[in-house]
C-alpha cells in the first residue's frame, strides 16, 4: 500500500466511513489519541515499556472503557 492509500484508509477509519476496524503497527499510536478506539492488542513482548504504555493509553479518550490485551507466544519466535 502506498502512502496515499494509507492516508485514505486512515481517514476512512477515523471518520468511520468504511470500517470501524484497523490493524496497524505501533507507529500509529505515536502522538495520536483516538476517541473511538476500544481495543488495543499487543502481539509479543514490547521492545520498550514506554512504547507499550503509550499504546494502551491511546484508546478511549471519550471516557468509555477500553480493553487491552497482550499476546505473548509460549514458544520463541523462529528467526527469519
Amino acid at each position: 500500500m502506498d502512502e496515499g492509500e494509507q492516508h485514505v484508509q486512515y481517514f476512512s477509519w477515523m471518520t468511520g466511513e468504511q470500517s470501524k476496524d484497523i490493524i496497524v503497527t505501533s507507529a500509529l499510536s505515536t502522538g495520536n489519541d483516538y476517541l473511538h478506539m476500544c481495543l488495543v492488542l499487543h502481539v509479543d513482548k514490547p521492545f520498550e515499556m514506554l512504547e507499550y504504555i503509550q499504546g494502551q493509553v491511546r484508546a478511549r479518550h471519550d471516557g468509555a472503557p477500553a480493553l487491552c490485551y497482550t499476546l505473548v507466544p509460549t514458544k520463541q519466535w523462529k528467526e527469519s
